[in-house]
């Protein structure tokens, strides 16, 4: 099914965007009641997508722009850099699937090496927000409309209706027949995987690599990720202080749950966001913390609060951690691109085959080029 463009978000002007959701995902979720189930766990947490509403994204591209987050700047200088080489290792005529879609800022500069390269590439952005998604794709369009080589297109859905429309013969409007042998090359930037836990991301790759072998489609992954540990650069990144970018985005997320809860249940005067960076699981935990009163009313009933309510994580993975993900779901590194610091990672995943597993051995598979 194509989805209706909206001309006020400039939706005649991209391409059409397939709508990939099952009937479940189609449905607009119970926010409030995810909201006031989430708030009764052992440990509370508010869903992360209270941030990404329609206002988030502006919010956050304005916290790229700041000079001290590195993880855009770093993944951006990897990108320019190495993106002629990185369009080398996906063969002529695959699938590029991203998953989620910010300004596509990224992405536009390794669509470019597609075109400079002369390799014909098929892009896909798969996303919930519908709106997001129409943005995104116009400011694509706008480079590529004429392109020879690279193709966009959008599908509007979750990771697990990706994970579907991939598996689903392309007579039902799944994957083109015309890259079907030369597979797919899943991207995944901006840290973006590490919002999860290691065992989940690794659930999650594992998903798309099954996925594609119900349709007998070769499948790599190409993953930004974060492996910073140094504790002044996050400290400096991660600015909670009132009034900054990071500090506004995530009590933005309070802002969203009073609207849903159909009051003031956070009285944003009375919290603040903190972070804490734990060592163990290399993962920055960003939490909202009361200042005051440690009690909410909800639903008419008072709900008793510990000391913080959990907001967002980040993983900073070590090489080693990917390493030991990618071992877990059956995959392995086969190429990764380093930033100039050795802060950032870009990461070519593959399943991992026998043959994959004695280059790996004798050291041929391990990271060569340092950005």
């Amino acid at each position: 099914m194509t989805v209706s463009q909206n001309c006020s978000l400039g939706g005649c002007n991209v391409p059409a965007i397939d709508d990939i959701r099952s009937p479940t995902n189609a449905i607009e979720p119970d926010m409030r009641a995810q909201i006031v189930l989430s708030l009764k766990q052992a440990e509370p947490v508010l869903p992360s997508m209270l941030i990404w509403d329609d206002t988030g994204p502006s919010l956050f591209e304005n916290l790229t722009q700041q000079p001290t987050y590195y993880p855009f700047h770093e993944e951006l200088a990897i990108l320019t850099r190495w993106a002629d080489e990185m369009a080398r290792q996906v063969k002529p005529g695959s699938l590029l699937l991203e998953l989620g879609c910010g300004d596509l800022t990224k992405t536009r500069v390794l669509l470019s090496a597609f075109e400079r390269c002369q390799r014909p590439i098929t892009y896909y952005a798969l996303d919930i927000s519908e709106r997001d998604l129409t943005r995104g794709l116009r400011r694509l369009s706008q480079v590529f409309r004429q392109s020879r080589y690279v193709q966009v297109h959008g599908l509007l859905g979750s990771y697990e209706d990706g994970m579907q429309w991939l598996a689903t013969d392309a007579g039902d409007t799944g994957v083109p027949e015309a890259v079907k042998a030369q597979g797919v090359t899943v991207l995944w930037v901006g840290n973006s995987l590490a919002n999860y836990s290691r065992t989940e991301a690794g659930a999650l790759l594992d998903g798309f690599v099954r996925s594609c072998g119900l349709r007998h489609l070769p499948c790599q992954f190409f993953l930004g990720l974060d492996s910073c540990q140094d504790l002044d650069k996050m400290g400096a990144c991660y600015d909670l202080s009132p009034g900054s970018p990071l500090e506004t985005l995530i009590m933005h997320g309070l802002r969203t749950a009073n609207k849903y809860l159909g009051s003031k249940v956070f009285d944003l005067r009375k919290w603040s966001a903190h972070a804490h960076y734990e060592l163990r699981d290399h993962t920055l935990y960003i939490y909202y913390v009361p200042t005051h009163d440690k009690r909410l009313l909800v639903d008419g009933c008072v709900q008793n609060l510990e000391d913080r309510i959990l907001a967002i994580t980040s993983g900073k993975w070590l090489l080693s951690d990917i390493e030991e993900m990618c071992s877990a779901a059956g995959l392995q590194i086969s190429k990764s691109w380093w930033s100039e610091s050795q802060h950032y990672g870009f990461h070519a995943i593959q399943p991992a085959t026998t043959e994959t597993g004695l280059m790996a051995k004798t050291g041929i598979l391990q990271p060569a080029s340092r950005g």
